[in-house]
Parts: C-alpha cells; structure tokens; sequence
C-alpha cells in the first residue's frame, strides 16, 4: 500500500472506533434527557409526597430549571473552546450526577432550587 491509495475503513465492523463515540453520545443523551426532562414529573410527584410541598413551589424549581438551563447554554460554546469537549462533558456528568443525588436528600425548598440549578448545569 503507497501513500496514494486511500485507506478503507469497515464502518459495519464492530471494531469501528466511531462505534464508542455513539456509545458515548447515546449513554449521555438517554441519561441527560431521563435527569433533565422527563425526571421532572418524577421528581414533581415524589417531592410533594415525600414532604407534602404545593405543587407549585416543586413547578417553581422545574420553571427555575429550564430558565437557568437557557441562560447557562449561551456559555457552552465558550466552555468547550477553553476547556475541551471532553473536560465540558465530565463537568456536566459529574454536575447531574450531584444533582441526581441532592435532589433525593433535599429537605428544605432553597435546597430544591440549588440541585435544579446544578443539574441545569449538567444538562447544559
């Protein structure tokens, strides 16, 4: 093989090294959108149960979170050029896992508002 001819690469193969990135992409999609989107009616119906809270002050984090999601994304671009794309998404797991985790020991609303605003983070 000279350095003219083009090298094939089997993108069917299992060995495909793209294969990991779509791994990748697909574990952080599902998690982000199971955490930051859907979990919200979860973390709704399980907080006013556990602590008897109006739903409108839980709606009032899930409102906060998507707010300062939509501020926090204007950043993103930034953050990956001056961090990289892989410390930028160790961040934002590391930031929904905490926030995962805070949002089943809150015990006070103003807690609540500190884990939305950290998985905000994460999901941006």
């Amino acid at each position: 093989m000279d350095a003219s001819s083009p090298i094939v690469i089997d993108e069917g193969s299992a060995r495909y090294e793209g294969w990991r990135i779509v791994a990748a992409c697909f574990l952080v999609a599902t998690f982000g959108w199971a955490f930051g989107f859907y979990g919200q009616s979860v973390y709704l119906a399980e907080l006013h149960r556990a602590h008897g809270w109006p739903a409108s002050l839980i709606s009032g984090a899930t409102t906060f979170f998507y707010l300062f999601g939509a501020l926090v994304v204007v950043f993103v671009s930034e953050a990956v050029k001056k961090f990289g794309p892989r410390n930028c998404l160790v961040a934002g797991t590391c930031a929904t896992a905490a926030a995962a985790i805070a949002l089943g020991q809150v015990r006070e609303a103003w807690q609540l508002y500190i884990a939305d605003a950290m998985l905000a983070f994460g999901w941006a």
